[in-house]
């Protein structure tokens, strides 16, 4: 998707809204595929860092 260029004209897609702070961004949605590939990358890495928290002595604060 993010080959993507918008253009005046171009086919209305559905968006969705995202607000950084004062800033709001419209983009068009992200596919189910895109996100199932989001959730087993994050998972992964959170189970990466949860190994190397997980030890006597690390302390979060």
């Amino acid at each position: 998707m993010t080959d993507r260029i918008i253009q005046p004209g171009a086919k209305k897609v559905k968006t969705s809204k995202t607000r950084f702070g004062s800033v709001t961004v419209r983009a068009p949605a992200p596919s189910e595929a895109l996100v199932q590939h989001s959730v087993k990358a994050s998972t992964q890495a959170l189970e990466r860092v949860t190994e190397r928290l997980a030890k006597a002595g690390v302390r979060l604060q």
